[in-house]
């Protein structure tokens, strides 16, 4: 009777829920189908940032970083006309295909070229008194950091205790960080307190989990994905429905957008490893300041331990900052994962390549020396390592076999058996214990929001 009670009152809808969701998929899937054949082509409208198309992805082999070779990105002066921005477009035989506005941004599709040859039409650009910058555009092969084999389970109706001196448990990594202890003072300043957006640029989300609430940035279909699920659930997860988990920040509205537009952007049959340009980073975290997030939450990143091509993404996403801090001013924090390849966390791409000197050196290039500090700079970004659940004789938590580390690392969160929302299956919702420093960087961005 209990097994046909089940059947009946459980998997039947939840097959029904599945195959509608299904069917949903496959009309978005023709929808994005046939958004992707224009791929950053003539019909993409120009107020939106452009998608390369692979074919036009050249990578070298040696250093692991890229450029699209038919593309040159140009930054104009404030106030600048868009009609002198296409000007400055036909002057280099190019059209624009792509902007982000708010940023001063063009990018301009050019005949394909060697990159010496881009780097060129760039500073023939530079010479023009209404450009402020201009640059080709860099492609990373960077991951969600995601760990296969992951212990999985469902525990819906495990009460867990709470007890902050000894941290334990599906629940050990907010006893480990006070948060419960943080839970209360809030409520009792509630009145002085207010929350703010929350923001999570990641891969892909299931929208439909029964623990997840969010918004999101753009109309963009959202790809099924359960890397940004278990992020986007330790940050703020629904409270009090008698489900699963508690967020951290389980008061704030969470925006979520996806760093990927198509599968297609993966680049191996695992789908843990894709190619983004640096204007895909930019476009995506705009979007999020421009929805008020001031803590925003990105668990991605790449590993290539080569020092010039480090510099290079360090002098890129420097100048990022720089003017994000210029439109959105310096009152907000990127969060990042250091990477868990158990080394030297400044050749993990985004931004944990950015130190002082390349935050300088962008002030200086973008002349902002009078607006701007290199502090400003660098505290619109935190890098996060991890830590085990082992102490040391002293009673400090170890730093995890898998964490990178180093002078780019800021702090150290728990990232091991971490308990999270996962993946929807077609039983329902689950729940899963995942380790990495994706998601030690959540937990930071939960309680610095």
């Amino acid at each position: 009777i209990v097994v046909i009670l089940l059947i009946v009152f459980k998997l039947v809808p939840a097959l029904r829920e599945k195959i509608s969701d299904r069917r949903a998929d496959k009309q978005a899937e023709k929808t994005g189908e046939t958004a992707q054949d224009t791929d950053g082509g003539e019909n993409n409208p120009t107020d939106q940032c452009y998608t390369p198309r692979a074919e036009n992805i050249v990578f070298d082999e040696e250093t692991g970083q890229g450029y699209v070779n038919n593309m040159v990105i140009v930054y104009v002066e404030d106030g600048t006309d868009p009609e002198d921005a296409e000007v400055l477009a036909e002057e280099i035989d190019g059209e624009i295909i792509g902007s982000i506005p708010q940023l001063n941004e063009y990018q301009v599709e050019v005949t394909a070229a060697e990159e010496e040859e881009l780097e060129a039409l760039c500073e023939q650009l530079e010479d023009n008194e209404i450009v402020s910058d201009a640059r080709i555009d860099n492609v990373m092969e960077a991951s969600a950091e995601y760990t296969p084999g992951d212990k999985w389970g469902g525990f819906l109706f495990f009460k867990e205790k709470w007890d902050e001196n000894k941290p334990d448990g599906k629940n050990w990594h907010l006893e480990a960080t006070k948060v419960p202890s943080a839970w209360n003072l809030l409520e009792q300043e509630s009145e002085r307190v207010q929350s703010v957006p929350v923001g999570v640029i990641d891969t892909g989300i299931y929208r439909n989990h029964e623990d997840i609430q969010i918004s999101t940035t753009s109309d963009r279909q959202l790809l099924e994905d359960a890397h940004g699920t278990e992020v986007t659930g330790i940050v703020g997860a629904t409270a009090d429905n008698k489900k699963g988990i508690t967020g951290i920040a389980k008061d704030s509205e969470i925006f979520f957008t996806g760093l990927l537009y198509s599968e297609s952007e993966y680049v191996d049959e695992d789908k843990t490893m894709f190619a983004l340009s640096t204007s895909r980073y930019e476009d995506v975290i705009n979007e999020q300041l421009k929805n008020n997030c001031r803590v925003i939450n990105i668990s991605s990143g790449g590993y290539n331990e080569n020092e010039e091509a480090a510099k290079k993404t360090a002098e890129v996403f420097s100048k990022m900052l720089c003017r994000l801090i210029h439109v959105y001013g310096n009152d907000f924090i990127i969060v990042q994962s250091a990477g868990n390849k158990g080394r030297e966390a400044r050749y993990n791409d985004v931004f944990c390549s950015v130190d002082e000197t390349a935050a300088q050196k962008a002030i200086q290039e973008l002349g902002y020396s009078g607006e701007m500090t290199v502090d400003d700079v660098m505290g619109a970004k935190i890098i996060v390592g991890g830590v085990s659940d082992k102490k040391t004789d002293s009673g400090q938590y170890q730093l995890a076999h898998f964490s990178n580390y180093g002078d780019m690392v800021d702090i150290c969160a728990p990232a091991v058996d971490i308990y999270t929302t996962s993946e929807v299956s077609w039983t329902g919702s689950k729940y899963a214990s995942v380790p990495g420093t994706s998601f030690a960087a959540p937990i930071v961005t939960g309680i610095v929001e």
